[in-house]
Order: structure tokens, then C-alpha cells, then sequence
């Protein structure tokens, strides 16, 4: 049974690993793979574990937290997004010129460096409850409304499964209490542009205001 098990894991990661979870649009390539191994200088190094092969759960995590802590030294957060041009190289326009966006983008961006560094990684959207009231008795009930959606990111670990890792500035403030990420101040300039910046498969219809993360509600995959 065992057996039969580790032959499933096995079989999933190899659909994982050959899969849309490390595609990178070529338009986007050369940026990403750029910003990702600056972000992590150390990408090279500990990746894999030297008992199985496998990709190591410490690299995944601080290849994450890299990524998240430079995305939130270089991009400004705000929720009208400028500086876009009409192109399709949307990736590469937040990390390269505009440097400006809301949890679209700074997820989509996430998960294309990840992948760079030789991580599965995917785009997910959903909803952040943040407030909770007793339900008569039933646990508790949660009002979510369109002001809570949110987008991260999920990578794969060898063995474990996925991972949920949080790219957008103002959400990894109230996450990290102890190491915050330097983040750029919230600004929101006058002219501004609403580019729907997304993988290609996600419908993300929302610019919401962003809150300290309790539960998320749905997800969809790239």
C-alpha cells in the first residue's frame, strides 16, 4: 500500500514539474528569471536534498520569502495602478518600469519569479474573512463581500503538497510582527490606469482595499 502510495506522489510531482506550473511566458522570461535571481542571490545553493533528490522544503520557503520581501522593497501597493502600457508584457512592466500594482499583480509576479527559480508555483485568487460573530450556538459566520478579495500564491513542495505564500506588501506587514519587510508607502497618484494584469487563465474582475488575512473562502488555479 505503501508502495502504491509513493508511486502516486511520484507520478503527481512529475505532472507538477512537467507541467503549466513552471511555464514562464516568453515575453516575460528574461525579466523574471532577472528580478528572481536578484531577489535570491542564493537561488543556487541548498536546493536540492541530497537523500532523494528532491527539491528542499527550506529552499522553497526562503526562496518565498525572498521574493515577497523584494517585491515589497520595489513595488509600490496601491489600487489604482499607472505607468502600464497596452502590451501584453504585464509581468515584466510591473517589475521593470510602472513598479506599481495591487495583490494582482504582486501575486502574478510572485508566482512567475518562483517558477524562475525552478519552483512549481501557481496564481490564486479568493476571499480574506476578516471579521467573525457567533452563530447562535454553530460556531461562527463571516459577512465576505467583493472588499475582500484577494490573490497569492501556492508553491509546491516535494512531499508535502502546496504551500500558501503571501506577495502583496501590505498583507506581509501585518503578517510578519517580529521581521517586517520594508515596504514602499501607499500613494495613490492622480492619473491612473486599471490594467488587468493576471495569468492568462484567471478572471480577477475586483482592486480591493487589502486587510490582515484570517481565512480564505475559494481559489482557482492557472
Amino acid at each position: 500500500a505503501l508502495n502504491a502510495k509513493m508511486d502516486n506522489v511520484r507520478e503527481y510531482e512529475a505532472t507538477v514539474y512537467g507541467g503549466g506550473y513552471t511555464y514562464i511566458p516568453w515575453i516575460d522570461e528574461g525579466s523574471v528569471r532577472r528580478h528572481a535571481e536578484e531577489a535570491y542571490p542564493e537561488y543556487a545553493e541548498n536546493k536540492y536534498n541530497d537523500l532523494n533528490g528532491s527539491v528542499n522544503p527550506s529552499y522553497v520557503y526562503r526562496a518565498a520569502d525572498s521574493i515577497a520581501r523584494y517585491l515589497a522593497k520595489n513595488c509600490r501597493y496601491t489600487v489604482a495602478p499607472s505607468g502600464y502600457t497596452g502590451d501584453r508584457a504585464y509581468v515584466s512592466q510591473f517589475l521593470d518600469t510602472a513598479k506599481n500594482g495591487y495583490c494582482v499583480q504582486f501575486a502574478t509576479a510572485g508566482a512567475m519569479m518562483l517558477r524562475a527559480l525552478g519552483i512549481p508555483a501557481r496564481y490564486v485568487d479568493g476571499y480574506v474573512a476578516t471579521s467573525f460573530i457567533p452563530n447562535d450556538g454553530y460556531g461562527y459566520v463571516s459577512n465576505v463581500t467583493d472588499a475582500e478579495a484577494h490573490a497569492w500564491v501556492e508553491a509546491y513542495i516535494p512531499y508535502y503538497g502546496w504551500m500558501t505564500f503571501e506577495m502583496t506588501a501590505p498583507m506581509m506587514s501585518a503578517i510578519y510582527s517580529e521581521t517586517p519587510p520594508e515596504v514602499i508607502p501607499e500613494t495613490d497618484p492622480e492619473d491612473t490606469t486599471s490594467p488587468d494584469v493576471r495569468e492568462d487563465t484567471t478572471d480577477e474582475t475586483t482592486a480591493p482595499p487589502e486587510t490582515a488575512p484570517a481565512v480564505t473562502e475559494t481559489e482557482t488555479e492557472p
